[in-house]
């Protein structure tokens, strides 16, 4: 506990890193659960103050993997932590800081946020999504954060009811997404493909039997985003570059809930067990606690 509070910045990002790895494979929840009230001071100060890259990132993954796995005491200090994690994206000038900072502010929200708390963190992302912006070269920083952005949104619109995503924030947002699937950042473009899947699939919901993608004319060229989508799922040549045609390949089901609606199927098998998942909700949920837990999934996933 000492050598997370210690004035060297390296010893305290050993320390971090010893309890994240730990963590993420399920040996130190009792650890994190005694020391509960150090480690959040500790990974407060981090987030507010880091004197390195490293020492942030470390500290937000602590923070979800915490917040997964242990202390429910510290969703009492939901609202602090949200608002300490909402002033590091809107003011860090470094694009790893800002992702970082977001993906924790979405789990906290995601794990102990009230509706009200949801609404009002999907409305700030979508702000995000809306500011004037430029593709910067492919894999950079700042495009990975707007993929942390995209994925983050997808992630808590799982958690709002049907009525007000059709009344509210499709009307709002399905343009902007629909104008990311335009990156030429693959990721970018992924990310946004299947924000638009998750919004697709609420409206089939809605829609039932009578669903048709011509419920979009009016936000989009229905035929136009069909056609890139066939090119860049079955590898197009003229459209899809050599290196990037096995990342575009996991868009086949995206294509398939536009056309027709129908939902993906995604199967898993953990200890002899099949789990399968149906929908883009439990897809994009699926995906970030992958993300979150690492190669401590498997165990999480089965005891949790």
């Amino acid at each position: 506990m000492e050598a997370l509070f210690e004035k060297r910045t390296d010893v305290r990002e050993i320390a971090l890193a010893k309890l994240v790895n730990a963590a993420a494979q399920y040996y130190c929840y009792r650890f994190i659960d005694e020391h509960s009230t150090d480690i959040l001071k500790a990974l407060r100060t981090a987030i507010a103050l880091p004197n390195s890259d490293r020492e942030h990132q470390l500290a937000c993954q602590l923070l979800q993997l915490g917040a997964v796995t242990c202390p429910a005491e510290w969703k009492e200090y939901y609202q602090d932590l949200s608002t300490l994690l909402q002033k590091s994206i809107d003011s860090s000038t470094a694009y790893e800081h800002k992702a970082g900072s977001m993906r924790a502010y979405g789990l906290i929200t995601f794990l102990w946020g009230e509706t009200e708390n949801t609404v009002e963190a999907v409305t700030y992302l979508s702000e995000l999504l809306q500011e004037p912006r430029e593709d910067d070269d492919e894999g950079s920083p700042k495009n990975l954060y707007y993929v942390t952005v995209l994925n983050t949104w997808s992630f808590l619109v799982t958690t709002l009811d049907n009525d007000y995503i059709i009344d509210q924030l499709l009307p709002e947002m399905i343009s902007e997404i629909v104008e990311y699937t335009t990156s030429c950042d693959p990721e970018i473009k992924i990310a946004a493909f299947k924000a638009l899947a998750l919004l697709v699939e609420v409206v089939h919901d809605t829609e039932g039997e009578s669903y048709s993608p011509q419920y979009f004319n009016g936000y989009f060229d229905v035929p136009a985003l069909i056609t890139t989508l066939r090119d860049l799922a079955t590898g197009n040549a003229r459209v899809v570059a050599k290196k990037h045609k096995n990342r575009y390949k996991g868009l086949e089901p995206v294509l398939n809930t536009l056309e027709e609606g129908t939902s993906l199927s995604e199967k898993i098998t953990l200890k002899n067990q099949k789990f399968t998942f149906s929908t883009w909700y439990e897809a994009t949920q699926l995906a970030r606690f992958r993300e979150i837990l690492g190669v401590g999934f498997q165990h999480h996933f089965t005891h949790n």
